[in-house]
Order: structure tokens, then C-alpha cells, then sequence
């Protein structure tokens, strides 16, 4: 899946890995982790992926962490 490679490349771990972050709890969180450590530059940055986590559903959680990545880019 392409949204696993770009998250893959974002948590700097070599692209060969097929990580299920969309499949896997522990690897999505260890995203989160990730996403919600990186500086942002407008205020609110972290709004949209702290409103999914509240969700605590795995596919709301999963789309935020790619569109926070592919905004940061």
C-alpha cells in the first residue's frame, strides 16, 4: 500500500519493510508517537490528528497520520 510506504519512509525505516501500519495498532501508534513529536509551524497543527485519536477508531487514525505526513511535505 502506498500510505504504508509513505509512513514508512516518514518513521525512517528502510522501504523494503512491508510495515501493516494500517493493519497493526502497535505500528500506527508508533507513528502517532512520531507525528505528535514533530515540530509544527502553524497553530494547531496536531487539531486533525488529535481529533481521530479521540475517535479511536483505526482507519479514522490511520488517514490522519497520512494527510499530517503529506502536509508536513
Amino acid at each position: 500500500m502506498r500510505s504504508n510506504k509513505l509512513i514508512t519512509e516518514f518513521m525512517d525505516l528502510p522501504i523494503k519493510e512491508n510495515i501493516p501500519y494500517d493493519d497493526d495498532w502497535r505500528w500506527l501508534m508508533q507513528a502517532v508517537n512520531k507525528c505528535l513529536s514533530t515540530p509544527v509551524k502553524e497553530e494547531g497543527g496536531y487539531f486533525q490528528l488529535k481529533e481521530a485519536l479521540s475517535t479511536a477508531k483505526k482507519d479514522v487514525i490511520y488517514k490522519s497520520v497520512v494527510q499530517f505526513i503529506t502536509d508536513k511535505k
